[in-house]
């Protein structure tokens, strides 16, 4: 659908102050990440522009903001290392390269993009300028490959490795070559002829498949330093200097040198920047000047850069004589070092101007105080509502509000970030006596045309528009006659879960993360391939394959024969469940196991016979509906604004499909199965109140004590404010 914004005089006062030649601009009058999003994301002019905060999960409620205000604007985000550097562990490897490709992509100005980073993550060290440009590869159709290309993506951090899957990796299949690049989304596939280039196309990662043809390939480093003669003879000596002095072991000592001598990366490499680089170079650095940067909250981003450095300090010499150590300021520039001087416009945002006072609450847009400085304001108002208690339900202060906003013709907006949300803010503004004349809209996810939206509103003064994106926050700018407010304004707080679909790696380690865990398997366990059937799981084992060295997962069949899985491709097994028995380890290579497989077919299509006669007589039963009139609902759904947390999407289809059954006249016939900390008991207690609004009693079953005692709390702290006795 058609995008619109809203229009706001602060983004002409940037403009203006740019045009008039002032190089530092503050704004005051807020400093909310979601306030900042929607100006910048209201912004026409495609403008890149860089924000930095001083914490990461302001960075993510940012980006969350832009999602929810635009479908135009883009944001990536900077990370941090996500482990200290001196834990003894070592960072994600993914990580450095996403730290990579946002300084690739910073050097230029991509239209209607905004790269986001915190204090930690900015005062970072990062790749140098030069390496970046000189080990930056482009290439097109009809262009030749080198064939060197093997030799350069190793040198610039890349592993070999049979399937493309993550980024850092690259396969060459005769004349077909992947390679996954941070400079792009998804990676890349080269179909050669001879050495030419016939087409470049990205691929999906979990099928393989060769999807969108791109017109260029970049080939952007996945590593913060490139080896070279040089780099590698300058770390040595200063690394062999720097561990004799903190008297690190000879041995450990040893192994490192050793290994950059042979230029061979091993976990920790990317600590040692200091010693592998000439200059010290932050990502603000690489930053291109056209690109406005916008500092949110000075003062907080300033204690957080204190802070960093404190802790690095501190951390640092406790922990001297670990075999890598780096020194705190070899590795971090402290907020108060960082130059801005290529920077064309740097924008602070804060509550307050630096000689404003405190009760000065003027709604005036801009006001320019001076030609050398030029001082901006929006004065903007974060809402907060009370927590809801049984003598004041959840929703009665924003409802409140709600009739005084909208009768003052003020915009109302209302974010919902679930469906289940969605269905419980429409319901709680058509219901009731009091709110009963509000019209509720329900905007498409795609819909971004909000001066449609205002002008909808300005003509139906009942209209209250509904938003299903997730927000984080509300706020009131009334000079602009703007109120924008999420659900839990109306419901109480939730926790937010994080999604475990995008908790980190690529699809392919999604897919065998649900198969088979590390922590599940022991040696001596069995397993299932998916192809030679049950064999025992003997440990990992690192191999060279074709000059690399790779970890394999040892499986030992009948008759002593061995099977070496690549870790990839761990997706392909999972741990055997069934009775024991070494009769039951399969031949690798027999037929055992594709004649079991078709016994379990035959099975199945009997017990399918029996199911389908089964549930045919079932279908012919009946029994009186649940309850479930206005005031029965009504009451439902305030026991479910009183979850704590934001439904799954499992959840909600669980709990949908089952007070559909508990409304039908047919007896309800479910099994509800997920894994520990997956929400089926506040499944179930859904269930049970709907039955004990039947005035039903209810009763549990539990396998252990313990976990009926457990059961029992959680039931209790539930129904607290309901009037049920449990026992």
């Amino acid at each position: 659908m058609n995008e619109s914004s809203f229009h706001f005089q602060i983004l002409a006062g940037v403009r203006r102050a740019k045009d008039h030649g002032d190089r530092r601009i503050e704004v005051s009058g807020f400093d909310s990440p979601e306030m900042l999003a929607l100006i910048l994301a209201s912004s026409e002019e495609p403008q890149s522009h860089v924000v930095i905060f001083s914490k990461d999960d302001e960075a993510q409620r940012f980006a969350r903001a832009v999602r929810f205000f635009s479908k135009r604007w883009s944001t990536v985000h900077l990370p941090a290392f996500d482990i200290s550097p001196y834990a003894g562990l070592y960072p994600n490897p993914r990580l450095i390269a996403e730290r990579v490709r946002w300084v690739h992509r910073a050097t230029t100005s991509q239209p209607y993009f905004i790269y986001t980073a915190s204090v930690a993550s900015m005062s970072q060290r990062a790749i140098q300028q030069q390496d970046l440009r000189a080990n930056t590869l482009k290439f097109r159709k009809s262009q030749d490959l080198p064939e060197t290309l093997a030799d350069h993506l190793t040198r610039i951090g890349y592993t070999a490795t049979p399937l493309v899957e993550d980024l850092g990796t690259f396969a060459i299949r005769g004349s077909v070559v992947d390679i996954f690049s941070p400079a792009h989304d998804l990676p890349l596939r080269f179909d050669l002829f001879g050495d030419t280039i016939e087409s470049i196309r990205f691929f999906d990662t979990a099928t393989q498949r060769s999807e969108t043809e791109t017109a260029e390939a970049v080939i952007i480093p996945v590593k913060e330093f490139i080896f070279s003669d040089e780099s590698q003879e300058r770390a040595a000596k200063a690394y062999s200097k720097s561990s004799a002095e903190r008297g690190v072991p000879a041995e450990e000592k040893n192994e490192i040198l050793h290994a950059l001598a042979r230029g061979q990366f091993f976990p920790g490499l990317d600590f040692l920047l200091d010693e592998l680089q000439v200059s010290f170079e932050i990502p603000l650095d690489h930053v291109h000047p056209a690109n406005a940067v916008w500092i949110v909250n000075p003062i907080e981003t300033s204690r957080a850069s204190d802070e960093l450095e404190e802790e690095c300090k501190r951390e640092y010499g406790q922990n001297r004589s670990l075999a890598i150590c780096p020194a705190p300021d070899s590795l971090f520039l402290s907020l108060e070092k960082w130059s801005f001087d290529s920077i064309e416009t740097t924008v602070t945002v804060s509550r307050l101007a630096i000689d404003q006072d405190v009760a000065d609450t003027r709604e005036s847009a801009t006001t320019d105080l001076g030609d050398e400085q030029r001082q901006l304001r929006l004065p903007a108002h974060d809402l907060r509502f009370s927590p809801p208690t049984p003598q004041s339900p959840a929703g009665t202060e924003a409802m409140a509000k709600l009739n005084v906003w909208r009768s003052a013709g003020e915009t109302v907006i209302i974010a919902a970030g679930t469906s289940a949300q969605t269905q419980r803010l429409g319901a709680m503004l058509d219901r009731g006596p009091e709110h009963s004349s509000w019209q509720c809209e329900f905007l498409p996810e795609d819909d971004f045309n909000w001066t449609a939206l205002r002008e909808r509103q300005e003509e139906n003064p009942r209209l209250i528009s509904i938003v299903p994106r997730v927000l984080d926050s509300s706020f009131r700018i009334a000079s602009e006659r703007l109120v924008i407010l999420h659900d839990e304004d109306f419901f109480g707080r939730k926790s937010r879960r994080r999604d475990r679909a995008t908790a980190g790696g690529s699809d392919g380690f999604k897919e065998f993360s649900a198969a088979v865990s590390f922590s599940d398997l022991e040696i001596g366990d069995k397993i299932v391939h998916v192809q030679h059937g049950i064999g025992l799981y003997e440990g990992l084992k690192r191999m060279t394959v074709n000059g690399f060295e790779a970890e394999f997962l040892a499986l030992s069949y009948k008759d002593g024969d061995k099977l070496y899985l690549p870790i990839y491709r761990i997706a392909q097994i999972q741990k055997y469940s069934g009775p024991g028995g070494a009769a039951l380890i399969d031949k690798l290579g027999g037929t055992g196991w594709a004649k079991t497989k078709i016994k379990v077919r035959s099975h199945l299509r009997e017990l399918a016979g029996e199911l389908l006669e089964l549930y045919a007589k079932r279908a012919q039963a009946t029994r009186p509906a649940f309850p479930h009139d206005e005031k029965s609902l009504d009451e439902f759904a305030q026991f479910e604004t009183s979850f704590p947390y934001d439904e799954t999407d499992d959840q909600l289809k669980a709990i949908n499909a089952l007070t559909g059954d508990m409304n039908s006249e047919k007896p309800m016939d479910r099994l509800i199965c997920g894994d520990v900390g997956f929400g089926k008991t506040e499944v179930a207690m859904r269930a049970a109140f709907k039955a004990i609004q039947a005035r039903k009693q209810i009763a549990v079953l539990a396998p252990t004590t313990v976990l009926s005692f457990q059961h029992l709390d959680t039931f209790t702290k539930r129904f607290k404010n309901w009037p049920v006795v449990i026992r």
